[in-house]
């Protein structure tokens, strides 16, 4: 698992893999159970800290749930048509529907304690 993360890594780090479109990203939000998008911007030290954290206890609590992480500066009109106009932002769906955000200095307790019960509801 970790070899993989390292190579879907250095795509992204190379830009290899495709450049995903507004469409591609709307898509993925309605067809999945369960996802997780996290706005940032490189140049956004809070976004920089915190995203470790949430891949980790993604990874631990809620593996089930896709991730998605988009840079808030390549994709300017997905942000505003989603309210989305402070770096980090976090934005939950469950079966296509927002369900809880959380924006600038958000810890991973809160995250955990927003999204424990209905990932429990959805996945188990």
């Amino acid at each position: 698992m970790k070899a993989l993360k390292v190579i879907v890594y250095l795509c992204i780090l190379f830009n290899v893999l495709k450049t995903m479109t507004k469409q591609d990203i709307q898509d993925k939000i309605k067809n999945a159970k369960g996802l997780l998008l996290y706005f940032y911007t490189d140049s956004c030290t809070a976004c920089k800290n915190l995203r470790p954290k949430v891949e980790t206890l993604m990874q631990e609590e809620f593996s089930k749930m896709d991730q998605l992480y988009v840079r808030s500066d390549e994709y300017l009109e997905l942000c505003a048509s989603m309210g989305v106009f402070s770096n980090p932002t976090l934005i939950a769906f469950f079966e296509g529907k927002e369900y809880m955000r959380w924006s600038k200095y958000v810890s991973t307790g809160e995250i955990k304690n927003g999204l424990e019960r209905l990932y429990a509801m959805v996945f188990e």
